[in-house]
């Protein structure tokens, strides 16, 4: 809701509105109401407020006394004017007694049969905020938001209309938290302007840092928390593994992932020919010399045999 009450223009200081002459004083005390009004004016879209409370302080001069009787006014912006002090009492109710311990507010706007107009948003807004401040930002005078009537209330009159009326009845019902009416405001474009709804939040995902990455020709072409993952981008790529840190661990991983190629199979010694010798110094026999000596021998068993026959033939 906009800050009516915090923009408040200050017109007691008009001598026409608010007039220096003799005028019956009471104590801030004393004020025990608050009364609200319709001015039972036709309100334009578009007028100059100043210009109409002058003229109706005109109308004032003739029938009630010096000044505008009015001690707040509210026009069709919101927009709060306060016209004379506090300490005045006013001629606005048609009961001396109430007069003499009531403020008024005057609301810009004919609200009953004919033309039966109706408030508009920012008048009400703007009302609901004076009566808030005055009712509970005033202790110099004890009325409070029990103490708010309208006009009608007090004497019989057609103010404050009927399309306002049950607003100031619920405000004083409600203690102050009357509803406000959804009726339309008349001039949107002066409105603050109403935040975007709040999109939901996305939750967001944890953040992983690579802990390697793949590089090609000085170019980056993957990035891993995986070492087995990286290892594979390698292979497939033919480039660089470098951890986070910066280290080059290619080498590292290659000896880590690449078995070791088998040993080639262990051949025989080859057997020196020139090394003809046995730990003792003796000639070792070659395979001619085994196969020499296994047929003498059967020629040695064979004469020997042959010996053995001659000496049994002659015996």
């Amino acid at each position: 809701m906009k800050d009516y009450i915090g923009q408040v223009i200050d017109l007691s200081g008009d001598s026409y509105l608010s007039p220096a002459w003799p005028q019956e004083e009471r104590a801030i005390s004393s004020i025990t109401k608050i009364i609200v009004h319709h001015d039972a004016s036709v309100r334009p879209h578009d007028y100059d407020s100043v210009a109409r409370y002058r003229s109706e302080a005109a109308a004032h001069y003739q029938r009630l006394g010096p000044g505008l009787q009015y001690t707040w006014k509210i026009d069709n912006v919101g927009q709060i004017f306060r016209i004379r002090p506090d300490k005045q009492a006013l001629y606005h109710s048609g009961d001396y007694n109430v007069n003499r311990t009531s403020v008024a507010i005057c609301l810009d706007g004919y609200f009953h049969p004919e033309p039966n107009q109706v408030a508009t948003r920012e008048q009400y807004e703007a009302l609901k905020q004076l009566l808030d401040w005055l009712c509970t930002k005033n202790p110099q005078f004890p009325a409070d938001q029990n103490d708010v009537f309208a006009h009608r209330e007090i004497t019989p009159t057609a103010c404050c209309g009927n399309t306002l009326f049950p607003f100031v009845v619920d405000y004083r019902n409600s203690n102050g938290n009357p509803t406000i009416p959804n009726v339309a405001f008349d001039w949107p474009s002066m409105q603050p302007a109403t935040p975007a709804p709040k999109p939901a939040d996305t939750p967001t995902p944890p953040s992983i840092a690579p802990k390697y990455k793949v590089y090609k020709d000085g170019k980056q072409i993957g990035a891993y928390t995986e070492e087995a993952n990286a290892w594979n981008k390698y292979i497939a790529e033919a480039g660089q593994v470098i951890t986070a840190d910066g280290v080059d661990v290619t080498s590292v991983l290659t000896a880590k992932y690449v078995a070791p190629a088998p040993p080639d199979p262990v051949k025989p010694p080859t057997e020196d020919p020139a090394d003809t010798t046995n730990p003792a110094g003796k000639p070792l026999p070659s395979d001619i010399d085994i196969e020499n000596n296994g047929l003498l021998k059967k020629i040695i068993d064979l004469l020997n045999w042959i010996i053995d026959k001659i000496k049994g033939v002659f015996k």
